[in-house]
């Protein structure tokens, strides 16, 4: 999925584990997401699910 960062508004894409499945609970054990550009935090995923996050470059569309 892509993002845009909360901090310097630069584009990244999640990549996420698609084999974990969405967890309604919002007590469950989360993964957060960091902006690959400037590392601040820009929410969270299911626990174990996070892949890795890349930057976009100029083109990258939503």
């Amino acid at each position: 999925m892509k993002k845009q960062c909360e901090c310097c508004y630069k584009r990244f894409e999640v990549v996420r584990n698609t084999d974990v499945p969405l967890n309604p609970d919002l007590t469950a054990p989360q993964d957060h997401i960091y902006c690959p550009w400037c590392g601040a935090e820009n929410g969270t995923v299911e626990k174990g699910s996070l892949v890795k996050t890349e930057k976009c470059n100029a083109e990258c569309e939503f």
